[in-house]
């Protein structure tokens, strides 16, 4: 076979100063076909290899930007074939329109789309996406996990403009190696309904888009990483891991051709970093990205498609597998404010859990014609099992009052279906503009679950025995909605909305003691929530990138229970809320200002509408609420953004207010022996919120190299909870019943006890403020490439019924990192960081030193690296919330020092070698 293949070699100059173009693509495509084969890029001395061409006729290729592309067909029939030396004549209609060279200038703005060429940021050869795009000026990623820009969360996460694995941002962000990506661009893209009717409703989805190199959009490429080691600190914390044995490791698989992608995922690892991201179901098939609180142990494998062989339809299907298993662990101060006094809780925890998971989900989008559509269906089944264990002490004064040691094992599964189905009538009896927008949305979920718990107490009126729990519910979910638009001349469009939602939970515990039932903890339970949604509304285009809409929404509400310890279904009133519909975007030389009015509803938790006792954490007993009711929440939020591509500035300012009405909160006490007992209510003060940010970035001085971002923000929270105004017995659990306790804490259907302070309750004002700055410079050399960032955050919060309390805790953090590649290409990489807390509990917010590095070098197709986490052996977990009449502070499990060595093997089309020489002229040519 190896005396079948050529090896070729090309020289390409400049045709008028003769000198070497580097970074020029070289390629051959087999003729009769159009799949690039081979592929290759200049080097600084303008020369270009092609290793193992098999023998036959192809057309041979050499492009350059700013330069007419040259084309000649060959045969290859020897073993050495030299090409000779190709000259490359600029072209004139590029230097006439005089357009700025992609990889000359590192950010440009195109109205609603900001974009950033990769190659002038460099990153190590072991790079992933995640790591290119901290390298952004104005980006950033959170805790959870996902894209930010200027301050704004990405909603979406799309690879040559097609959905890449739905949902789950961390698949780009830690799968796709950075060598391949070409461009970045983030987009504030219409929603479909704009799209399609011109209706400016709800906010533009903001859509990470990733460009990949010209050559790996055809063909395919891949590559696999692993890496070992173990961990090396002491094990003088209980919060931090010393695991023996670590591991990290993913491949990638990806096949792309013009109307193809498939790409495969594999990962497996127990090293817990930024890369864990979990995505969390809420039961009706809306997910969001939540942080791993614990350390994780994950194996999967997924596999994305796309493509464009349906005439006018693009689809996509994702299916995934997952095993994982969670370690987790804390240390918590709970500081509990009391009319005499404080109530001062201290516990810690240890949990293991072990799931396996199976998802799968497609897309079919139609964009064109007469009928537009996009369906989307999600299924998934997750089945697993976990322990925990929780040590708890509550003291009032140094003297305790109680102290609790609980344990349990629970076996849960669940599966959902989930289905989104639009369509779109365009044009309606022929008139242009005239659309009808039908919305669908289906949903089913089930899910069982055994726990087995058992409790020791000691100086508590408390006492549980061993108790088995059997759970099942049940969920069933539809809703339509149908929106008429309507223009009116040229500049005015007229929208109607009417819609109708069913959402029915079936919910159901059995208890048993020993085999004995415990008909106190049992129940079951039926709430059905109805919801009517109709709207109207006017719209004006005074341009292309200038309108208004206003109109009015109406939402009305039911909600009705029918538990099993009452006679008679409770609620079944019709509650209706009325808010402004409105919008506003202007769009004019790269600045846009959008404001919008959105309005929706808030459901609590189904659990706390459970008619029965909760005494899962025996010293936190709660009680369910059937007189719950939903919320409504409208948000009134302003976004202005700047971006100048020549200057390198981009400037976001952007400011949301939440009116929460109606929203469910708890109802306190607590006896004498510190045991706290809560119910659910609904508030009869609104929520208010109000989070306003500003984020600058720019370059400093004339030099592209360096960048600075800067930005500040906060969140003001005021809410509403309850508390009683005096020391009230606790809950006499083997005696309890459910409908007298409701007809002294509550009273009628309207809550008459309560809210008139008749049962011996009082309204709470909880105020929440936090602050932020911070200060970002990076520089982006040649070889060597440095960020440096200040960050100041602030926490206070104040309580009525408490003036007395004054909490507040601020912390400083300063961190440096830096990358370099030497002479001979290793890549040294370091990250420094120092944060100093104030104000936090004692035992808690030691200052903190996290240093890790990392060193890797090329040989061929392979990558080793050698890479130290938390050198200094320091990394904790901190956090704290203020809550009603309590605060909490908690140190988490963390990894320790730990220690990996590694191998990435590239194959197919990337190539370490041609990708390093690639990045080193691209940035060369960009400073």
């Amino acid at each position: 076979m190896s005396s079948r293949q050529s090896k070729v070699v090309v020289t390409v100059l400049d045709s008028l100063s003769r000198e070497p173009l580097g970074f020029a693509s070289v390629y051959l495509v087999p003729e009769k076909d159009t799949v690039i084969t081979n592929f290759s890029l200049t080097d600084s001395t303008g020369r270009a290899i092609l290793d193992e061409v098999p023998y036959g006729a192809y057309s041979f290729h050499v492009e350059m930007l700013g330069y007419g592309p040259r084309r000649m067909r060959t045969y290859l029939r020897n073993e050495n074939v030299d090409m000779g030396t190709l000259l490359m004549v600029l072209d004139p209609n590029y230097l006439e329109a005089a357009v700025v060279s992609d990889v000359g200038n590192p950010m440009i703005v195109k109205k609603d789309t900001l974009i950033f060429n990769a190659s002038s940021f460099r990153t190590n050869a072991n790079a992933m996406l995640k790591d290119l795009l901290l390298k952004l000026p104005g980006v950033e990623i959170t805790s959870d996990g996902r894209v930010k820009i200027n301050g704004q969360l990405v909603d979406k996460v799309t690879v040559g403009g097609r959905t890449f694995f739905f949902d789950d941002q961390s698949m780009a962000l830690n799968n796709l190696p950075a060598s391949i990506v070409e461009r970045i661009s983030f987009i504030d893209r219409d929603s479909m309904e704009k799209r399609a009717t011109g209706v400016e409703r709800g906010p533009k989805e903001k859509v990470m888009d990733v460009t990949l190199k010209k050559e790996y959009q055809d063909g395919w490429f891949g590559n696999v990483t692993l890496r070992g080691g173990t961990s090396a600190g002491k094990a003088d914390d209980q919060l931090r891991d010393y695991r023996k044995f670590l591991f990290k490791s993913n491949a990638l698989l990806a096949a792309y051709s013009e109307k193809d992608q498939v790409t495969v995922v594999g990962n497996g690892v127990n090293v817990t970093d930024d890369d864990m991201l979990t995505l969390v179901d809420d039961g009706e098939g809306i997910y969001s990205s939540a942080p791993i609180e614990g350390l994780v142990t994950v194996g999967q494998i997924g596999v994305n498609v796309n493509t464009s062989r349906i005439k006018n339809v693009e689809s996509s299907a994702m299916v995934n597998y997952r095993h994982s298993g969670l370690q987790s662990g804390s240390r918590t101060s709970r500081t509990t404010f009391l009319a005499d006094g404080e109530l001062l809780t201290a516990s810690e925890n240890a949990g293991q859990e072990y799931a396996n998971q199976y998802t799968g989900k497609a897309e079919f989008r139609k964009e064109n014609g007469k009928v537009w559509f996009n369906i989307i269906p999600n299924f998934q089944y997750r089945a697993g099992h976990r322990t925990m264990l929780e040590e708890s002490t509550t003291s009032r004064d140094g003297t305790p009052l109680t102290s609790q040691d609980v344990f349990s094992a629970v076996q849960f599964s669940d599966k959902k279906a989930h289905l989104d189905a639009d369509v779109i009538l365009q044009d309606l009896f022929g008139k242009a503009g005239r659309n009808l927008w039908i919305a669908t949305k289906w949903n089913y979920y089930q899910g069982n679950g055994d726990r087995e718990e058992s409790t020791s107490s000691l100086m508590s009126s408390v006492h549980v025995d061993p108790l088995l729990y059997v759970k099942r519910g049940t969920n069933r979910l539809m809703a339509i909605d149908a929106t008429y638009s309507e223009p009116l001349g040229e500049k005015w469009l007229l929208s109607l909305m009417a819609g109708f939602q069913a959402n029915g939970w079936k919910d159901g515990q059995n208890v048993s003691r020993q085999t004995v039932r415990d008909d106190i903890l049992s129940y079951q339970s039926d709430l059905l929530s109805l919801q009517q949604r109709y709207e109207g509304s006017a719209q004006y285009t005074f341009s292309e990138d200038h309108s208004v809409r206003v109109g009015l929404r109406a939402i009305g509400i039911k909600d009705s229970v029918n538990p099993s310890s009452q006679s008679v279904p409770i609620g079944g009133q019709w509650h209706w809320f009325l808010a402004p519909a409105m919008g506003y975007n202007w769009y004019k030389d790269n600045s846009n200002l959008r404001v919008e009015m959105l309005n929706y509803t808030l459901k609590p938790d189904r659990k706390w509408f459970a008619p029965a006792p909760d005494i899962s954490v025996p010293n936190r007993i709660q009680v369910g609420n059937t007189w719950l009711r939903s919320g409504y929440n409208s948000v009134l939020q302003a976004r202005f953004s700047h971006s100048n591509s020549k200057a390198h500035t981009s400037l976001s300012a952007w400011t949301g207010v939440r009116l929460n009405m109606s929203p469910a909160v708890m109802a306190q006490w607590t006896d004498a022996n510190g045991i706290t007992y809560s119910v659910p209510v609904n508030a009869a003060k609104p929520t208010f919120q109000i989070d306003p940010s500003v984020r600058y970035s720019f370059r400093l001085g004339k030099k592209r190299g360096w960048s600075m971002s800067t930005g500040v923000g906060g969140e003001y929270t005021r809410s509403s909870s309850y508390y009683s105004s005096t020391e009230r017995t606790g809950i006499d659990i083997s005696s309890f019943q459910y409908a007298s306790f409701m007809k002294d804490f509550w009273g009628n259907d309207q809550g008459d006890r309560f809210y008139s302070g008749e049962s011996g309750f009082r309204e709470n004002t909880t105020r929440w403020l936090d602050l932020y700055g911070r200060a970002l410079i990076k520089y982006n050399g040649n070889r060597f490439s440095s960020t440096l960032m200040y960050t100041y955050s602030l926490q206070k919060a104040w309580y009525s019924l408490f003036p007395n309390v004054r909490n507040n805790t601020h912390a400083h953090s300063l961190a440096f990192g830096a990358d370099y590649t030497t002479r001979h290409e290793f890549e040294l990489s370091t990250e420094l960081s120092y944060t100093r807390y104030y104000g936090y509990a004692a035992g808690f917010g030691l200052p903190e030193w996290i240093w890790d590095m990392e060193i890797s070098k090329n040989i061929g197709p392979f990558n080793l690296s050698i890479q130290a986490h938390d050198l200094l052996d320091q990394t904790r977990n901190l956090s704290r919330s203020a809550h009603g009449n309590y605060e909490e502070t908690s140190y988490r499990l963390v990894m320790g020092r730990y220690i990996l060595f590694g191998v990435r093997w590239n194959f197919g089309k990337m190539n370490s070698v041609h990708s390093s020489r690639a990045e080193i002229a691209a940035v060369e040519m960009s400073m």
